[in-house]
């Protein structure tokens, strides 16, 4: 018995089409912000190595600067240049 309401119930759900679907609404989430930043965000993780490694020579590069500014600072404030 559980087994044939099983089956029944497959046979009813592949030959009815879905009938809650709105087309204009998918339609307007493909088109909307979101969407798109959620697709630059998927394509923008399949090369994230490169992404990774530009990122982190950039961090890099403002920390040396950062950390230069922070001696030429104490420097002059001690009066040693």
């Amino acid at each position: 018995m559980v087994a044939n309401t099983k089956l029944i119930k497959s046979k009813k759900f592949n030959i009815e089409p879905a009938v809650r679907l709105k087309k204009k609404a998918v339609e307007q989430h493909g088109n909307s912000l979101e969407h798109s930043a959620a697709i630059t965000s998927k394509l923008l993780s399949r090369v994230s190595t490169f992404n990774e490694e530009i990122e982190r020579k950039e961090k890099t590069k403002d920390d040396v600067y950062y950390n230069t500014f922070l001696v030429i600072y104490w420097l002059a404030k001690k009066e040693i240049l």
